[in-house]
């Protein structure tokens, strides 16, 4: 809003300019007219008020026309006549003035009109007011056409004219002659109505012309200081007459007196600007938090911004340091990048362009069809390769045995292919070393019997193939590990032991290593990382050494297989609680936290994940069930639909009732009864096949926040005790991450009362100062002041004292209320002495809107045991509201009846009613009912009120019809004992 205002100012200054001017010449050409016709009214708005004179109507036009030719685009010959019609102006009322001074009669006041008018000592002349604004506003003019002075000097005397025709103006308003008619002259000598509005309406076009130069560029800026400085102009301006207006509207239909009517004028005034000051406050408190916030995250990105750079001065120095080959390459496989070891290596010159080289030329003839068909294609359908292979030596041509490794190099948060990165050792050294040990071992190698004894006996499994890969020894190990017997695995292809996937790969492999091609020609011994197939079909990571013997001319590879699955899994387990972590760090929102930890656990555990939380009434609510496919989503959706019925006995119940993880093995038939909650949902349940279970409790310092269940429907995966300890320490860290989220939202939450606290002695202490300030208004308006009356105010501004005490004592334990111990110090008490209390206490602000306040009750009621204070500030509240909503004229009844046992307090009034949709809300904290002016508040008083009444075993309502009216009722219990003295009704109206 603030910079289309600016806007519009800025690209609508011309026009709105012209426009005033244009204005400003209609007033005085009015007033032309009248004198020219003899018309009074054009003349003189009324008969009693100064008329605008012929010389003020003739200065008036010359100054529109010099500000119509003053615009914000310089011509000099626009310039030169409006500074001679400024110097004119300002002149003619030099002129003026210096004839009041000394009583001069120079013969200026005769020369548009030649006779006097009756009764009026100087006709023709303008007023000194309107004189001494010709001089100003003349003055004004030559500085914005001539320039010999800043800009901002002439602004500030358009400010200046324009000041002095508003309080002219105000004057009318209040029928204060020394306003529009200083100095007195004589009786009918006075700035004229329609004169005050021309000078104002030439000041704003003066002002209009030039937006953005002097103190007008502050008005036009697109900053918040420039919206309140408009506002606080605006009301400053245009304020006073405005203000005065509407107040004149009351004394003009003796609604009250001029008294009143300064009083009324001076508060809303007053509260104008208390109001505009306040939010000018509030909107530069919230800059100067926003600016420290932002120089803070700069001095934190500043820092950040060295680290990182500090890092990356550590990343570079390590490869170019590096013994190793490191290389980058593009998306598409060019070279961008080798560091100097991998030039060494090479024999590349430090300034041989890298770009210009291919990946297939670093390595052999031999080896690059390899690398062409298994390397590449493998990172095309993987992302990564690793095995080991022969670089060349361009100046050499010598082959170099390399461990060679390579991968795709991506983005972090989006996951995009950045290009591709090689990381290759020179192993010559290691390779000697090997071919020694392989001599030894071949020496070793004796006999086949003897070979096979010793492999018979091995823990991992060693399995021989021949020229064919059919398979020629399994040991017991092989048996073990892969579920085939000898008798099944004897004379079988290999690949019955490689996943189907990747049988093309590993069969390229061994027939290069037998044939002693390219990676193998000088080696006899090869050691990699496999996947390896078992009989059930399950595949498990292994540790796979080759051996190649020669006996008879026939080659036979010897393959030696360690199954490393529990390896992987405690490094799968650590990755995953490593996720875990970063999911729970990065939110403090407990339900988002668990709902992607459930994600997390489909991804690489389970079939299915349930989330069952615990509320504070122990109750259990499911959170999240999360499927690994879309084929589980009808049994996550049934899981859902399950009521965890606290009566009835379910896995979830017993799980948080002993606080002890629950593991159900395969085909456990209690395990889908647990979680079936009848027959239909145990048959669906059964169709998905689930095999195992395992459910945790979320537990932190002793205390339970949930469960999380792992369902495997998979005959491959069943859970056992390692997945009980994952899932364990899975639950202790969200169960912490849970604990740390609550905690602060309780901190929030403390927070938030605080603020609730300074929102209550804002709303509560309006209505006593209130009373203060207009009791205290009547005794200074009263002369004489009656001693009666003077006792009756007295009382009252003592009750308003002892309520503002009252009120700022229930703000201290205002925290007490909202966590549902609100501290009630019961009594007997006579509620119709509560009642009258407090509607004396509202009467000035009644009778100030001359409303009939009513008090209908009988004339004998029981009395209660309530807290006095406490009730009277709920009737209070209500009756504080009914006088600040209802019109003037309007009626307050405040009721009291008595029946069986519960006595009812009902205030009505005959406001505007609240709109059926919002009754719901109206005991809420913080909501106000649509409304408009100057009734605001904080929203929290009849929240209170409901809090104090329920905190005596009563109730609170509302009825309402929109243009009709209120009525606020609540109960009180009865003394058990107390007698019903009568039941006529005493009715008393104000």
């Amino acid at each position: 809003m603030v910079a289309i205002t600016a806007a519009f100012i800025r690209g609508r200054s011309g026009a709105l300019s012209k426009s005033l001017c244009l204005l400003a010449a209609v007033l005085p050409l009015l007033g032309a007219a009248g004198w020219i016709f003899e018309i009074d009214r054009l003349k003189q708005i009324h008969p009693e008020l100064p008329a605008m004179q012929p010389n003020t109507a003739f200065g008036l036009l010359l100054c529109a026309i010099a500000a119509l030719l003053t615009s914000s685009d310089p011509r000099p010959r626009r310039q030169r006549v409006a500074g001679i019609l400024a110097v004119a102006v300002s002149v003619l009322g030099l002129l003026t003035l210096a004839e009041y001074t000394f009583g001069w009669d120079l013969g200026i006041d005769h020369i548009l009109i030649a006779s006097s008018t009756p009764g009026r000592i100087f006709t023709g002349r303008p007023s000194p007011q309107t004189a001494a604004n010709f001089v100003v506003l003349g003055l004004s003019l030559l500085v914005f056409n001539w320039r010999f002075l800043p800009i901002r000097f002439g602004q500030v005397c358009a400010l200046t004219v324009s000041a002095n025709a508003s309080m002219a103006l105000t004057g009318y308003i209040f029928s204060t002659r020394q306003f529009y008619g200083f100095p007195e002259i004589a009786a009918d000598i006075g700035m004229a109505v329609h004169t005050g509005a021309s000078f104002i309406v030439l000041s704003a076009a003066l002002l209009s012309c030039r937006p953005d130069e002097g103190i007008m560029s502050l008005l036009t800026s697109h900053t918040r200081s420039s919206e309140m400085a408009r506002r606080i102009l605006a009301i400053a301006v245009l304020g006073p007459p405005l203000i005065g207006t509407m107040t004149l509207i009351g004394v003009k239909a003796g609604w009250y007196d001029v008294h009143v009517q300064v009083s009324l004028f001076v508060v809303v005034l007053v509260t104008l600007l208390l109001r505009t000051t306040w939010k000018a406050a509030r909107q530069s408190e919230a800059e100067e938090l926003r600016t420290r916030s932002a120089l803070e995250e700069s001095h934190a990105a500043n820092e950040k911004l060295e680290k990182v750079s500090y890092e990356r001065r550590m990343f570079e120095a390590l490869i170019e340091n590096s013994s190793d080959f490191i290389g980058i390459s593009d998306p598409k496989g060019n070279p961008t990048y080798l560091n100097p070891a991998g030039r060494r290596m090479l024999g590349m010159t430090e300034d041989f362009p890298i770009e210009n080289a291919k990946i297939l030329e670093c390595y052999t003839s031999e080896q690059r069809s390899f690398a062409a068909d298994v390397i590449l294609k493998s990172m095309l359908k993987e992302g990564h390769w690793k095995g080991e292979t022969y670089f060349r030596n361009w100046q050499t041509e010598e082959a170099i045995p390399v461990s060679d490794e390579h991968f795709l190099i991506r983005e972090n948060e989006t996951g995009r292919v950045l290009g591709w990165g090689t990381v290759s050792r020179d192993i010559s050294e290691a390779r000697k070393a090997q071919e020694v040990i392989r001599q030894s071992q071949e020496r070793l190698q004796v006999s086949e019997a003897k070979y096979s004894g010793i492999v018979s006996t091995a823990a991992d499994a060693i399995i021989s193939i021949d020229e064919n890969q059919r398979i020629t020894l399994f040991n017991e190990g092989a048996e073990q590990i892969f579920g085939y017997t000898q008798t099944e695995a004897l004379g079988a292809q290999l690949e019955i032991l490689i996943p189907e996937r990747l049988r093309g790969v590993h069969r390229e492999h061994v027939n290069q290593f037998a044939m002693g091609l390219g990676t193998a020609r000088r080696m006899g011994y090869r050691k990699t990382v496999i996947l390896g197939l078992r009989k059930n079909g399950e595949e498990f990571p292994a540790d796979a050494a080759i051996s190649k013997l020669d006996v008879g001319g026939k080659r036979i590879l010897t393959v030696a297989v360690r199954d490393i699955s529990e390896q992987k899994r405690i490094e799968n387990e650590q990755r995953f609680l490593a996720e875990v972590g970063a999911i729970l760090g990065s939110t403090l929102d407990d339900r988002s936290a668990l709902t992607s930890i459930a994600e997390l656990v489909v991804r690489d555990f389970a079939d299915l994940c349930i989330v069952d939380v615990v509320e504070t009434n122990n109750s259990i609510r499911r959170l999240k069930v999360a499927g690994r496919d879309q084929s589980a989503a009808k049994v996550c959706a049934l899981l859902m639909e399950i009521s965890l019925d606290p009566n009835q006995s379910h896995l979830m119940r017993s799980v948080v009732e002993s606080g002890r993880p629950v593991l159900l093995q395969q085909d456990s038939p209690e395990m889908l009864a647990s979680l079936s909650q009848n027959e239909a949902h145990l048959e669906a349940l059964q169709a998905a096949g689930l095999k195992s279970l395992v459910a945790v409790p979320l537990l932190s310092r002793g205390k339970l926040m949930g469960v999380i269940s792992m369902i495997s429907s998979s005959s491959n995966r069943h859970f056992g005790p390692a997945d009980v300890h994952l899932a364990e320490e899975l639950a202790r860290r969200a169960a912490l991450s849970i604990e740390n989220a609550r905690l602060f939202d309780d901190i929030q939450r403390a927070v938030g009362v605080r603020d609730e606290v300074l929102a209550v002695v804002a709303h509560d202490l309006k209505n006593p100062l209130a009373t203060i300030s207009l009791t205290t208004e009547t005794l200074r308006l009263s002369d004489p002041v009656d001693p009666a009356k003077l006792d009756d105010y007295t009382r009252r501004i003592l009750r308003a004292v002892q309520q503002m005490l009252s009120l700022i004592a229930d703000l201290l334990d205002f925290a007490t209320i909202q966590s549902g111990t609100i501290s009630i110090e019961k009594d007997s008490n006579d509620i119709a002495a509560i009642v009258m209390t407090v509607v004396d206490g509202a009467r000035v602000q009644s009778q100030a809107k001359r409303q009939t306040l009513g008090v209908d009750m009988p004339s004998a009621l029981p009395r209660v045991s309530i807290d006095a204070r406490r009730i009277g500030q709920v009737i209070s509240n209500l009756l504080g509201n009914a006088v600040k909503f209802t019109p003037e004229g309007g009626t307050i009844t405040v009721s009291v009846r008595h029946q069986a046992n519960v006595v009812t307090v009902s205030v009505s009034d005959t406001g505007a009613g609240i709109p059926p949709e919002d009754l719901s809300k109206v005991f809420d904290r913080f909501w106000q009912a649509r409304k408009t002016g100057s009734m605001s508040g904080s929203g929290l008083g009849l929240s209170i009120a409901k809090a104090i009444v329920e905190a005596h075993g009563g109730t609170i309502g509302v009825e309402s019809q929109v243009g009709k009216g209120s009525s606020f009722s609540f109960t009180l219990p009865s003394d058990s004992w107390a007698m019903n003295m009568g039941s006529a009704s005493r009715y008393v109206a104000f």
